[in-house]
């Protein structure tokens, strides 16, 4: 599958991420685009974000790809760290349109 993670994301979680192709916004040149630009021009199967409102300002039915939504205390990899067995494992199960969300 292929992973993008949203500025807000702690960009050492690719590396946890493995065997998923990761990339992050940064890595893209596409900082600072809105999440509904980065959603509908991507060619990826899942989109990483900490942003729990992304579900109310997007119609995710109409979406390419799936998103995750991490809920955790911060967006530092310390406090992301416990999230990634179950970030994988929603990697592999979510489809196109859908939105979930990843906590503890």
């Amino acid at each position: 599958m292929r992973v993008l993670l949203k500025e807000c994301v702690s960009r050492p979680l690719c590396r946890l991420l493995k065997p998923h192709s990761c990339t992050t916004v940064q890595d893209l040149g596409l900082s600072g685009l809105p999440d509904s630009r980065l959603v509908t021009t991507t060619d990826h199967d899942v989109f990483i974000t900490t942003d729990r409102n992304l579900a109310f300002q997007q119609n995710p039915k109409h979406l390419a790809l799936g998103v995750l939504v991490l809920v955790s205390p911060s967006n530092r990899l310390p406090d992301l760290l416990p999230l990634v067995p179950e970030i994988l494992k929603q990697i592999r199960l979510i489809r196109p349109g859908q939105v979930r969300e990843v906590s503890q």
